[in-house]
């Protein structure tokens, strides 16, 4: 079970990882005002709202609804920013991803947390 564990919070790790190359990448194209706030507040925010509730081993210990919740908004806000710059599936690929390892990852947590 342990395995299972590691496995899913790696890929959801590189979903983190997506989601912030999203909003730098995509940020850093915009105009001058928007490309500060979204290229580099907006990743330093995502850090930080992910650190203290999402994490693993976060400070504030929030239920796994909440949590999920937080994970979608963030994932869904890097949705938005790419499909604003993609004419392609890539978006929709992105956020799919992203739910899949939010989901199975709660999962796991759920069941590593009943043994």
């Amino acid at each position: 079970m342990k395995t299972a564990f590691y496995i899913v919070n790696a890929l959801r790790f590189i979903a983190e990882v997506m989601t912030l190359i999203i909003f730098i990448t995509c940020g850093l194209r915009c105009a001058f005002p928007s490309n500060l706030l979204i290229g580099l507040l907006m990743p330093a925010c995502c850090l930080v709202i992910w650190g203290m509730f999402v994490a693993p081993k976060a400070k504030i210990s929030l239920n796994l609804l909440l949590k999920f919740l937080i994970e979608i908004a963030i994932f869904t806000s890097a949705y938005l920013v790419l499909q604003q710059f993609s004419h392609s599936q890539l978006p929709i690929i992105y956020l799919s991803y992203a739910i899949m390892t939010s989901i199975a990852s709660k999962l796991v947590d759920k069941r590593l947390q009943s043994y």
